[in-house]
This record gives C-alpha cells, structure tokens and sequence, in this order.
C-alpha cells in the first residue's frame, strides 16, 4: 500500500469519530453514576445507533480490503473514502445547533 493512501485512509478517521460521537451524545445522553443507579431500558432510538454507526465502519473495512485487492485503485480509493467520512464528520463540528441541542438533552437526564 502507498504512503499516500495510508494517510488518506487514516487521517479520515478523526472526521468518523466526530460522526460517531455526534450521534451518541444526541441519542443515548445517559451517565452511569454509581452501581445503585436504577437500571436504563434501550429505546427504539437507541437500537436505530448501530445502523448509523455501520456504515461508515463498513466503508473504512471496505476501502482497506479494496485498496489490498486492486492496487492501482488505491489513492482514488484512499481519496474516495477520505472525503466521505470528512462529508460525515465535518457537518457536526460546525453544526452549533446540534450541540445545544445535545446539551441541553444531557442536562435534562442528569448527564454531569
């Protein structure tokens, strides 16, 4: 695999990890304080994480298993990948809305 590609490739991840979190804090802002904390029930929006988070996964396994299946393929797949998941995380860290409004869910589930 090429230097460039590996970097493409990793230097998404930050922007996937922004994805993920995101959709976690909006979704499940629940905080464990002790063991004697009442037990938390999943919700239907809480099961619909593991369909958002998968895909995004699925491209990063997929782009690794293609890049090592075609090599000369592998910086417009680097690439490919690298702009999807920066299309996926970037929107998040400037989206100042979605944070007050994942705060403001936090504060009123108790979240410290």
């Amino acid at each position: 695999m090429g230097d460039y590609t590996v970097a493409f490739l990793v230097s998404g991840m930050p922007f996937l990890y922004v994805y993920m979190a995101s959709l976690i804090a909006l979704l499940i802002p629940i905080q464990i304080k002790d063991e004697n904390a009442p037990v938390v029930r999943f919700s239907a929006t809480q099961f619909l994480i593991p369909l958002l988070l998968a895909p995004p996964l699925l491209l990063d396994y997929f782009s690794l298993f293609a890049m090592l299946a075609d090599p000369s393929a592998q910086l417009y797949i680097g690439v490919v990948s690298f702009l999807i998941q920066m299309g996926l995380g970037l929107p998040f860290l400037f989206w100042k809305k979605f944070w007050e409004k994942a705060q403001e869910k936090m504060l009123s589930n108790n979240f410290v």
